[in-house]
């Protein structure tokens, strides 16, 4: 599997999740601007089975693309069900050596 988890090469992503005024749950790399795309790059998979594993693993919801800004947002009914993806995508990332 081909991952890659550096937008530069001093940079590593890192996720983290806050809850929103609805009482959303929402998790996203706010160290820097990653595209919300990225993850699935890490990961190595397409951004369709990305979008599924949220969907179908991590129980994410809402999801409303933006095409005008390619901006894709979704959110998570449930803490723990963020927190297991934010855990997932950070030892991915961490794992990964060059």
């Amino acid at each position: 599997m081909y991952l890659i988890c550096l937008l530069h090469w001093d940079y590593n992503m890192k996720f983290t999740e806050w809850q929103g005024g609805a009482g959303e749950w929402r998790a996203a790399d706010t160290t820097t601007w990653t595209p919300w795309w990225y993850p699935a790059r890490v990961l190595g998979i397409e951004i369709t089975d990305y979008i599924l594993l949220l969907k179908n693993k991590y129980n994410a919801r809402n999801f409303r693309y933006f095409p005008e800004k390619n901006l894709l947002i979704w959110n998570w009914k449930n803490y723990s069900d963020c927190h297991s993806f934010v855990l997932y995508i950070n030892r991915m990332c961490r794992n990964y050596t060059f």
